[in-house]
């Protein structure tokens, strides 16, 4: 029991001096290669030379390829992942620092050609391909007059949940402009078109139809009034891609202020990792912090002590004070809870909020500011329950039937 302890005494010790300055824990919400695909592509499509970046998150990319030539979304996957390769590849080649030809790509390209070729990967990487110019715009999977629908309605726009609405919108907004952007550094991935090799890609790169309409004006409004503090699109990185295509799909300029500060948001969320550069999804440092300063507790730290204080404070900061989409299906709460990343202020989620107040718990013990913090989070967390009695993870009552039988992977 004693050897116990003192093991103990000494883990704790290692994870308080990993402790930052604000007291929070700051580490690496990784994932596998296309958010640095994307943003390689991302730079390369507008003409943006940042060299030392495309450079660092292709070493990365690099660095996550398997020994069968493919890459994988998880390490546990038994099998090169067919939309992990598709993007790592695509994301490689747009860099300009490899070819076709170069030697380690020639398993990559047989692993997805045995796949099935571009047209078999899941919507998502459809949606990056149909971006650029690889794969023409099929009919948007749901019609931009949509978000029209009014709430009363059998399934209407807000019975998606936020995670899914702003990544939906953006598509929906270039599907319908059918948008594509094209650069001279834009590889060329007929080769890997197994299913429809005659097929061309629509030459209609600009068209400005249903610009002016209701229905787009309010997508458009949507990312918009969604923006957070650092630039990006309620603070996922993955969604941020997407609304700069649809910005640019209904005309605002490559160097508008929105589009250059959200590549500065999405370049915010670089993280250097042991394999190299790379652009978290997001950041998890309100997770991350909450799990740690309770944890430490648990493992007996003090609540009092300078270390539990200082990730207290970092919390209390990170409260949300701001009515998110949440309030569309819970009108009469107030704000209280806590979001997942450090820059996120509109959209809290139940897991966070549960940590949370279980990290302050003891400090709203002794302490007015914290017991008035756990209060408007537990508020908060409790007006989230659903009719049926559990919890969703973002909004209540957004459980329909009906959403079950969209086939949104298969458009």
């Amino acid at each position: 029991m004693e050897d116990f302890k003192n093991h103990l005494v000494k883990l704790r010790n290692v994870v308080e001096q990993l402790q930052a300055v604000d007291g929070s824990w700051r580490f690496c919400f990784e994932s596998g290669p296309m958010t640095d695909a994307y943003l390689i592509i991302l730079l390369r499509s507008l003409g943006i030379q940042e060299e030392e970046w495309i450079e660092r998150l292709s070493a990365r990319i690099m660095n996550l390829q398997h020994a069968s030539g493919g890459w994988k979304l998880y390490e546990d996957e038994e099998s090169a992942n067919l939309q992990a390769t598709v993007e790592a590849y695509y994301g490689l080649l747009f860099s300009g620092l490899y070819s076709k030809e170069d030697k380690r790509f020639q398993p990559a390209k047989q692993i997805i050609r045995s796949k099935g070729g571009l047209s078999k990967v899941i919507r998502p990487t459809k949606v990056i391909l149909e971006l650029t110019g690889q794969l023409p715009w099929k009919t948007s999977f749901f019609p931009k007059e949509f978000i029209l629908l009014p709430q009363w309605f059998p399934i209407n726009f807000y019975d998606l949940v936020g995670f899914s609405r702003v990544h939906i919108a953006p598509v929906v907004i270039a599907a319908n402009q059918k948008y594509s952007l094209r650069s001279s550094q834009t590889p060329d991935l007929q080769d890997l078109l197994l299913s429809s090799p005659n097929i061309r890609i629509n030459p209609d790169l600009s068209s400005k139809r249903d610009v002016n309409s209701l229905s787009m004006r309010k997508l458009e409004h949507f990312l918009l009034e969604r923006i957070e503090e650092n630039g990006t699109l309620l603070s996922y990185a993955s969604c941020t891609y997407l609304m700069i295509f649809a910005l640019l799909a209904i005309g605002y300029p490559k160097d508008h202020p929105i589009i250059m500060r959200a590549i500065s948001g999405i370049k915010s969320l670089a993280y250097e990792t042991a394999r190299g550069l790379h652009i978290q999804n997001s950041s998890s440092t309100v997770w991350d912090t909450a799990l740690i300063s309770y944890s430490l507790q648990e493992a007996g730290l003090a609540a009092d002590s300078r270390t539990i204080r200082k990730a207290g404070q970092y919390l209390l900061s990170r409260q949300h004070v701001k009515k998110g989409d949440w309030q569309v299906h819970n009108p009469k709460a107030e704000p209280g809870g806590w979001g997942f990343s450090d820059i996120n202020t509109l959209n809290p989620d139940i897991d966070d909020t549960t940590a949370c107040l279980r990290a302050i718990s003891q400090l709203a013990k002794v302490s007015e500011a914290y017991q008035s913090a756990w209060t408007k989070g537990m508020s908060w967390l409790l007006s989230m329950q659903n009719r049926d009695g559990g919890w969703p993870a973002f909004e209540k009552n957004t459980n329909k039937k009906l959403l079950s039988m969209l086939s949104i992977d298969g458009a």
